[in-house]
């Protein structure tokens, strides 16, 4: 491996530039394939006789590319034998549902049609959702993360890079950083539409909330805030219901129900 890897220090081109250059190359030529170890950096760098910074860098384009990735304390390791691809992106799903279709499908119409996906559920495990970010650093261009949980997951997403990550639909209030977020702002959103339909609510006795069905999806807990929080102050009779069956439903009674 070490004779493969060249810089030709009488190239106009940047030293760097030529590993990046010559490892796409090998890719290609099918020598080097996915999972491949790569020589480390001190290692490359003294058969080449240049310097470790300039291989650093080279590794660090490899991987901004999608091309490698690191393990700690393991070395650089070849992430795709598809070199044209410029987009890796890591994508977190909660649960998959109509609703995560219609994202999906959002992506692929956006962006480049180079672009590979991972896709990925964690299913409101929090191992789980540790677990397939912890596999996934170093591999990926950018990740795309439904951070649905009630307990704070920020020491989790912390291990990724704030400049590759982007938070959907629930956004990590104790999360720091600069870093980029499309979320819903469940209290007060459930709350004003709640507020829009008073006239009509207010013909029944009492307003009930299912959360946590079965066979409904998960509700986060700033809706269950925003509820309750516009029942008192419209004085409505209200309950949080686990479930719901045709027995437990009651004439002049409404039902604020969540699902795809």
């Amino acid at each position: 491996m070490k004779s493969t890897i060249l810089v030709n220090k009488t190239s106009d081109s940047p030293k760097y530039r030529q590993v990046v250059d010559n490892i796409i190359e090998i890719i290609d030529k099918g020598i080097l394939k996915r999972g491949q170890q790569l020589p480390s950096i001190a290692e490359l760098a003294t058969s080449q006789k240049t310097a470790k910074v300039t291989i650093a860098k080279a590794y660090d384009i490899l991987r901004e590319d999608g091309l490698i990735f690191s393990r700690h304390g393991k070395g650089f390791y070849i992430a795709t034998n598809e070199t044209k691809v410029r987009l890796n992106i890591f994508v977190l799903f909660d649960t998959f549902n109509a609703y995560k279709e219609v994202l999906y499908r959002a992506f692929q119409a956006t962006l480049p049609a180079n672009t590979r996906y991972n896709i990925f559920f964690h299913h409101y495990d929090i191992e789980q959702f540790r677990k397939l970010i912890e596999d996934s650093i170093g591999k990926y261009n950018f990740y795309v993360i439904m951070p649905h949980f009630d307990v704070d997951v920020s020491g989790i997403v912390e291990m990724i890079p704030k400049n590759k990550l982007l938070l959907i639909d629930k956004n990590i209030k104790k999360l720091e950083g600069d870093y980029a977020a499309v979320y819903q702002d469940f209290e007060p959103d459930v709350f004003g539409a709640l507020q829009q339909g008073l006239t009509q609510l207010r013909k029944y006795k009492a307003l009930h909330l299912i959360s946590g069905a079965k066979f409904f999806q998960y509700v986060p807990a700033d809706i269950i805030k925003g509820f309750k929080r516009f029942c008192k102050k419209y004085q409505i009779s209200y309950s949080i219901e686990g479930n719901l069956s045709e027995n437990t439903i009651k004439q002049h009674h409404a039902y604020l129900i969540f699902s795809d």
